[in-house]
């Protein structure tokens, strides 16, 4: 293992270790998970993600009940093969996994979730690439409904 896996491993573990927890900044709660598709939690989604997905789809070995939601690409409560194919396209730069993170800084957390509602709002408009990370239920619209996903996902 080289030593970019192993920070990689380090920092998603401790990154882990507080996404359980809420992290207070003034008076408001800042929540974060992983990107979908980053499984295993190194901060990449690769062919490790992958294999986890695939030998859970097949039976192999069960995805871990706390890294389901991360598994579950395509936000629509099943880890099944649109997950595995979804994350492949990722993994092959056919087409990036539209998961959340609005702010492309590595993981999702109310600050997305801040930055949607900004847009609908009318204080901030988002960038085209930014609205695609936002549209989770790919309905081609950014709406409270994305927003209650991510908000969903983040702090359960």
């Amino acid at each position: 293992m080289n030593f970019r896996k192993i920070t990689a491993a380090v920092m998603a573990s401790a990154l882990m270790a507080c996404a359980s927890s809420a992290l207070t900044s003034s008076a408001d709660y800042f929540y974060f998970k992983v990107l979908k598709g980053d499984i295993n939690g190194d901060t990449e989604v690769d062919i490790e993600d992958f294999v986890l997905v695939n030998n859970h789809i097949k039976g192999i070995k069960a995805i871990p009940s706390s890294r389901l939601a991360a598994a579950d690409v395509n936000w629509d409560g099943r880890v099944d093969v649109t997950d595995l194919q979804l994350i492949s396209y990722d993994i092959n730069g056919i087409r990036p996994i539209r998961s959340g993170d609005v702010l492309d800084n590595g993981y999702v957390s109310t600050k997305d979730v801040k930055a949607i509602l900004n847009h609908i709002n009318g204080v901030k408009a988002l960038s085209n690439s930014r609205l695609k990370r936002a549209d989770v239920n790919r309905d081609n619209v950014v709406d409270i409904e994305d927003v209650a996903l991510i908000q969903n996902y983040i702090t359960k």
